[in-house]
């Protein structure tokens, strides 16, 4: 980006410009801009459900009643 913003020929900056681009594409991450949302219900006489955030949502090996 230095180059391009200390070039004074228009053709030779915009191609400085579309080799930045190429280079930013390459190295591009992505992050998410959103997360998924999820509501559960739970009977006041069910005891032991373990509700996780991530990876697999709910464990009913301890579920008892």
């Amino acid at each position: 980006m230095d180059k391009v913003a200390n070039e004074s020929d228009v053709n030779t900056r915009w191609q400085e410009m579309i080799d930045a681009e190429k280079i930013m594409m390459d190295d591009l991450c992505y992050i998410p801009v959103f997360e998924k949302g999820t509501a559960t219900l739970q009977n006041k006489d069910v005891k032991g459900l373990v509700i996780r955030p991530v990876g697999v949502p709910y464990t009913f090996q301890y579920v008892s009643k």
